[in-house]
């Protein structure tokens, strides 16, 4: 985890199969460095309320991404990444950008089963990356 954490913005999902490996990219803007947390789960559902989400795959990777503020202003709310599903390539089925609420970005990640991955941070430009084993 980062000593304090950044305020960065989502602004993108990109999704593509490799040899060996799936990635997925989530691009970022903003300043300093984001935290997160990842959790295997059989029932995705959107952070907050609860609500069931529907995703492709037959795993979930429940992705929060800790760092993001509130898109509480016009200017906020024009660069944030738009709210649904990106589709998928290798292993990954889909990903869905659920919201962002209480500074932590929820995705999660439809995966065709559970797989080994990393979660890496990467800057210039930042780029929260999540590595799957094909």
């Amino acid at each position: 985890m980062p000593k304090s954490l950044g305020n960065l913005v989502p602004t993108g999902v990109r999704v593509g199969a490799h040899d060996g490996f799936t990635r997925v990219v989530i691009d970022m803007e903003g300043e300093g460095e984001p935290g997160w947390f990842t959790s295997y789960t059989d029932s995705p559902a959107q952070q907050a309320s609860g609500k069931p989400v529907e995703v492709q795959g037959n795993a979930f990777l429940n992705l929060g991404i800790e760092g993001t503020p509130w898109p509480s202003t016009p200017e906020l709310k024009e660069k944030y990444m738009q709210p649904g599903t990106t589709p998928g390539a290798g292993v990954v089925s889909a990903v869905n950008y659920t919201t962002t609420f209480e500074a932590q970005t929820q995705l999660i990640i439809g995966l065709e089963k559970k797989t080994a991955y990393s979660v890496t941070y990467l800057k210039d430009p930042s780029r929260v990356v999540i590595d799957f084993q094909n």
